[in-house]
C-alpha cells in the first residue's frame, strides 16, 4: 500500500480544512513583513490546491467538460500564481523599490481573486454544497 504524498489532499473538506485566508488589504500594507507573510500563506494555499486538483470529484466524468476547463483554469492560475509570489519574495529579498513590488503585488493579488472565481465554480461543478465554504476559505 503506497502513502499519501506531502501535500495530497482529497477531499473538498480536507482543502477547507487546509486553506489560511488571505487578508487582501495587508498585500498593499507598506510593512514588508506583513506582505510577506501574506504571500507565504498564499503560497501554501496554492500548495494545498494543486494537491487538491488531481482528486477533484466527478473529474472522471468525459461528459463534464465544464469542471474539467475549471481545473485547468485552477491550475494554470495557481501556476502563474505561484511563479509571481516566489518573483515576489526574492526581490523583497534583494529591496526592490516598494513601488515596483507594488505593482507585482497587485498583479498576484487579481491573478488569486480570479483563481478564487475559478475554484467556486470547479466547487459548485463538483460538490455544490461546500462552495461557500471554500470561497470564504480562501
Amino acid at each position: 500500500m503506497q502513502g499519501r504524498k506531502r501535500n495530497e489532499i482529497l477531499s473538498v473538506e480536507e482543502l477547507i480544512s487546509q486553506l489560511d485566508h488571505i487578508e487582501i488589504g495587508e498585500l498593499a500594507s507598506d510593512i514588508r513583513p506583513n506582505v510577506r507573510a501574506e504571500l507565504k500563506r498564499m503560497k501554501r494555499n496554492i500548495s494545498a490546491i494543486l494537491g487538491f486538483l488531481p482528486h477533484v470529484p466527478s473529474l472522471e466524468d468525459a461528459g463534464n467538460s465544464e469542471l474539467f476547463k475549471a481545473v485547468l483554469e485552477v491550475r494554470r492560475d495557481c501556476l502563474h500564481i505561484n511563479g509571481l509570489i516566489s518573483k515576489i519574495l526574492l526581490l523583497q529579498r534583494l529591496w526592490l523599490s516598494s513601488a515596483r513590488l507594488a505593482g507585482l503585488v497587485n498583479r498576484v493579488s487579481m491573478q488569486y481573486e480570479e483563481m478564487g472565481k475559478w475554484a467556486g465554480q470547479m466547487c459548485q461543478l463538483a460538490t455544490p454544497g461546500l462552495t461557500q465554504e471554500l470561497l470564504a476559505a480562501l
